[in-house]
């Protein structure tokens, strides 16, 4: 890295206000761009996701994480080893002659306002006489993943302009969008993963802007965020433990706070858990979900495959990054 080309920029004070009105632009302008790349891309997989706007619209209609309210065929159950399977719907399991979305209910917690206005623009998860409906599902995850992806983008290159120039903030912004998963996987569907890479976008901007501008970190809001990233995606506890790492520490005077406000965020799955499974955690968060049965397929898929392999987007990414900005010599 050369000089301090790519050290934190110090602005003059009438020229500061200019120099936010042009980030804020481009973070528009990068956030329509993409937001509408991410729309308009006609490959779509709504898998995993499927039913879990339902479940928002459930939330919305009747106050209730149980699918009874809608008719969903009760089929066969298929004992697998986390839970009871509702025949070959593996998205929803089968708990005390109930139906239930089997998947974190993170996602469509943090969905419903979107739903309901979706609702208000005539689109559903469920048709009137309470069936199903997947197209209108599919039209509210698309877009809303894209909506929401746009906005990482977004938060992509705001975080970057803390410490890089604008344009170098513009090539992470766009590698981050187009040169990872985030366009092939988070913005097809609502996967776990997008709503919780969204909260990990805002965590990593807090704790970025926070060591720059030597300000305290909010650490209610942010053990409400890391909170909500482990009912979004478990295995966002990850996250969650390296940020307690950092809080613990670097924010030592904060850590108690941080600590209590997770401790009853943790309290509240708990008490969801119980009263709807009878269960201290829900089938999806237990640790024997994990296993090796499919090792190799497993490694390759994460590798090399071309909507989420390392090798093929992030490496790539990574790359590409190190090139423009020219921290490689090149004598």
């Amino acid at each position: 890295m050369q000089g301090s080309e790519y050290t934190v920029a110090r602005i003059d004070p009438p020229q500061k206000s200019r120099y936010r009105e042009t980030r804020l632009a481009c973070c528009l302008v990068v956030a329509l761009g993409t937001f509408l790349v991410f729309l308009f891309s006609p490959v779509r997989q709504v898998n995993d996701s499927k039913f879990s706007m339902l479940v928002s619209q459930d939330l919305i209609q009747h106050r209730s994480f149980a699918l009874d309210h809608y008719s969903i065929p009760r089929l066969a159950p298929v004992y697998r080893e986390e839970y009871v399977q509702n025949g070959e719907l593996y998205q929803l399991e089968q708990v005390n002659n109930h139906i239930f979305y089997f998947f974190p209910p993170g996602s469509s917690v943090l969905s419903v306002p979107f739903v309901a206005l979706m609702n208000a623009c005539g689109i559903s998860a469920a048709n009137p006489d309470g069936s199903y409906d997947a197209a209108g599902e599919g039209k509210i995850e698309g877009y809303l993943a894209a909506t929401l992806m746009a906005a990482l983008v977004a938060l992509f290159f705001y975080t970057s302009s803390l410490v890089l120039p604008l344009k170098s903030s513009l090539i992470v912004a766009f590698g981050g969008a187009f040169g990872t998963q985030v366009w092939s996987t988070a913005s097809r569907a609502m996967y776990t993963d997008t709503w919780a890479l969204f909260l990990l976008g805002i965590v990593v901007l807090i704790v970025t802007a926070s060591e720059i501008n030597h300000r305290q970190i909010n650490p209610i809001l942010l053990a409400t965020l890391l909170s909500w990233m482990y009912f979004v995606y478990p295995l966002y506890s990850v996250h969650v433990v390296g940020v307690s790492g950092y809080i613990l520490l670097f924010h030592r005077r904060q850590f108690i706070k941080f600590a209590i406000t997770g401790l009853v965020w943790f309290c509240a799955l708990i008490l969801y858990s119980w009263l709807h499974f009878s269960h201290v955690l829900p089938n999806y968060f237990k640790g024997g979900r994990l296993g090796f049965t499919h090792f190799w397929e497993a490694l390759a898929g994460n590798l090399i495959s071309p909507s989420r392999g390392i090798l093929i987007l992030c490496l790539r990414s990574y790359l590409l990054l190190i090139w423009s900005f020219d921290i490689v010599p090149t004598s």
